[in-house]
């Protein structure tokens, strides 16, 4: 009779990204130089989140700009008070100042 060996795959979890998931801390690989010798390590760094990110979806007007009076929707923010906007005129996309937007 053989021996039988069992093999079984680590199992990992996948968390699917989503808005109300989002990971406070990441690990970065970055290059040490200790006593002449280089070394690859990593390191923990903790991520910034978007606080304009709630304005995501909703329905806007552009108040000032080229633009003003055009409707449309945001599609993301950026933590520097930036929004990007699908116009419903044309459906382009368009960055705007999120101070330069109103709610519908």
């Amino acid at each position: 009779m053989t021996d039988v060996e069992f093999f079984y795959a680590p199992m990992t979890c996948v968390v699917p990204p989503s808005k109300e998931y989002m990971p406070k801390s990441a690990w970065k690989e970055c290059d040490v130089v200790e006593n002449g010798v280089r070394k690859r390590v990593g390191e923990l760094v903790y991520l910034k989140q978007d606080p304009n990110r709630h304005h995501e979806g909703k329905r806007i007007i552009v108040l000032r700009n080229s633009f003003k009076g055009y409707t449309g929707r945001i599609v993301s923010t950026s933590l520097d008070g930036t929004a990007v906007v699908e116009l419903d005129a044309n459906l382009r996309k368009e960055r705007f100042k999120l101070m330069d937007l109103s709610y519908l």
